[in-house]
């Protein structure tokens, strides 16, 4: 599949025109509009001109379009720098109704699955912001962070006007420029990169095929590539440093179920036949504080395996993912010298049930429930994200909480029939 990705138009319809002539001659298959459509000299002429293309497309929202909605909304947020905030207020003006409820409905971010490439993420700026600025020449150290979580092979972005190909970590980064207003030295548009990548001189840490172990004992200084968060974070809330050998992670309010960043680190479910074991040293001090593993598809539809407190007591519980809450759906009290300890906890895939088991010892696992209805995981809409996560988790469901979780490893098995 060909995708052309176009950036930052501003309303300026011929330059448009001419690269849509250029993407038809070329026989593209898919066009990615990454946001700032407008603001510019012709709004409603340029939607027209795209949302009248033969040729699939998918939007984005840039800075322009959220300024541009909340000029429609009659609030100024003085994000905007004063010289243009004139061109905003009268590109609004010139939108409808439904040009509102158009750009309001697109995504911060895309994620397309190319062949040959996997999923590629479509972000306006960085993945995180639709304003961060960063250039061919800005140092690896200072955008590692902002990349950190992401866990695809390229990221295509915009917003500076200024083309770019480059690498930061293990993540090709494309900066498609702009069609209405370029920046930087007059120079040739470069309208094609080479695809596919070229083979990374970096050893594979996870295969992406066959059946295999992938086990990650938190003694790097940085969090492996392979860790995939729920939303980008806007705070930090895990170390790899307060504890040696150890991930800890914030207890905090944020939960899995709603639309916010939790204290979630997923890793993809690969195998049909397979398990993720953690072992996870945490001391819960009220009832509403969790931490553990989760198998999770969305944000309704979830089992959480977990280390809590019943009454006074320390327990090991499995929850299902409910409309309102979760509903517990087993339980097990640890005795005094199981509560000293850390816990080992296990899920297990076995084709369309899940087994979830833990122990104190190893050696000694204690099955908590067994034959858990996977197709309560399946995908039921079309175009979802499709497959499911284990992740570790911890929460306080919405109350405050200083305490942290200790991850001290986890690991992931897969042992598919068809690999054998």
């Amino acid at each position: 599949m060909r995708v052309a990705a176009i950036y930052d138009i501003h309303g300026n319809l011929p330059a448009l025109e001419a690269v849509l002539q250029d993407i038809r001659q070329t026989e593209v298959d898919h066009v990615v509009v990454g946001g700032d459509v407008v603001p510019g000299p012709m709004p409603r002429e340029t939607l027209a001109c795209l949302l009248d293309l033969d040729i699939p497309v998918q939007f984005i929202q840039g800075n322009g379009e959220r300024e541009g909605l909340a000029q429609m909304a009659g609030t100024e947020t003085g994000a905007v720098p004063e010289q243009f905030r004139g061109i905003v207020r009268w590109a609004a003006q010139q939108l409808h109704p439904e040009h509102e409820r158009l750009l309001a409905s697109w995504p911060k971010t895309l994620w397309v699955e190319i062949r040959g490439l996997g999923e590629v993420l479509f972000c306006h700026a960085t993945p995180r912001s639709d304003t961060e600025v960063f250039t061919r020449l800005t140092p690896e150290d200072r955008l590692l962070p902002i990349f950190e979580g992401v866990n695809v092979p390229v990221v295509i972005c915009g917003h500076t006007h200024m083309q770019f190909d480059r690498t930061i970590g293990r993540i090709r980064v494309v900066n498609a420029g702009s069609v209405g207003m370029p920046f930087g030295e007059p120079e040739e548009v470069q309208y094609y990169y080479p695809f596919p990548l070229k083979p990374s001189s970096e050893a594979v840490v996870i295969p992406h095929r066959g059946n295999f172990q992938f086990r990650d004992e938190f003694t790097a200084e940085k969090l492996n590539y392979n860790w995939v968060f729920l939303r980008t974070p806007r705070e930090k809330w895990y170390d790899l440093k307060s504890r040696k050998d150890f991930l800890a992670m914030q207890v905090r309010p944020e939960s899995c179920a709603g639309n916010m960043n939790p204290s979630f680190l997923g890793h993809r479910q690969q195998h049909l036949q397979g398990s993720a074991t953690v072992a996870i040293d945490f001391s819960p001090k009220a009832e509403n504080e969790k931490a553990g593993l989760l198998i999770f598809q969305n944000e309704q539809h979830f089992y959480f395996l977990c280390k809590s407190l019943e009454g006074n007591a320390a327990a090991i519980q499995l929850y299902k993912s409910g409309d309102d809450q979760m509903a517990l759906m087993a339980s097990q009290t640890l005795n005094d010298d199981q509560k000293a300890k850390s816990v080992y906890l296990k899920i297990e895939a076995r084709g369309a049930a899940y087994a979830f088991s833990f122990a104190t010892n190893p050696d000694e696992w204690i099955l908590l429930q067994d034959n858990v209805d996977g197709r309560f995981l399946s995908v039921r809409i079309p175009d979802s994200f499709v497959g499911c996560m284990y992740a570790l988790y911890a929460t306080s469901l919405g109350k405050p909480s200083e305490n942290s979780a200790h991850f001290d490893w986890f690991e992931y098995s897969g042992n598919d029939e068809v690999y054998k």
